[in-house]
């Protein structure tokens, strides 16, 4: 996510967040065909002969971020050892005993939404879960970024 932000952070004005488990599904098909995953090592500059100490170096690289990720949000970690096992049925009890502090994160979050709406900085798409910013909420937040790029002795410079 980080990489993402930094790469576009020109046309990102702000980013919400809050999901409790990361669930992966489907393939990357491109990577599921041979030619698909040739593609991609020569992209990523690998020779064939180093294939398997790429894969265990990326392989160990996103454990390490997921687990990074549960240590800081305080959720366990546990290793499912078959691929026959009901994942959902094995997490069901760390997601039920985490509901009040989802039920408090979505309050502060509709909180939110409410105060931001109310000084007419977005607008709600109307028959979604979306909303938009405003023209208002578009300058607001440009003024913001422009005053978080710069320093109080460059801003003091400029008032002067």
């Amino acid at each position: 996510m980080e990489a993402f932000l930094n790469r576009h952070a020109g046309a990102v004005i702000g980013v919400l967040s809050g999901f409790d488990r990361l669930v992966f599904r489907g393939t990357l098909r491109v990577l599921a065909h041979h030619l698909g995953m040739k593609a991609y090592l020569w992209a990523m500059q690998v020779l064939l002969k180093d294939f398997a100490s790429h894969a265990a170096a990326v392989t160990q690289e996103l454990r390490e971020a997921s687990e990074d990720m549960a240590r800081r949000t305080g959720r366990p970690i546990r290793f499912v050892p078959s691929s026959a096992s009901n994942k959902a049925a094995i997490a069901r009890p760390n997601t039920e005993a985490s509901r009040p502090e989802q039920r408090r994160q979505a309050a502060a979050a509709s909180r939110k939404l409410t105060l931001l709406r109310a000084h007419h900085l977005i607008r709600k798409v109307p028959n979604t879960h979306r909303y938009h910013l405003t023209d208002a909420g578009r300058n607001t937040i440009t003024a913001l970024i422009a005053a978080n790029r710069v320093s109080t002795q460059q801003l003091t410079r400029l008032a002067a």
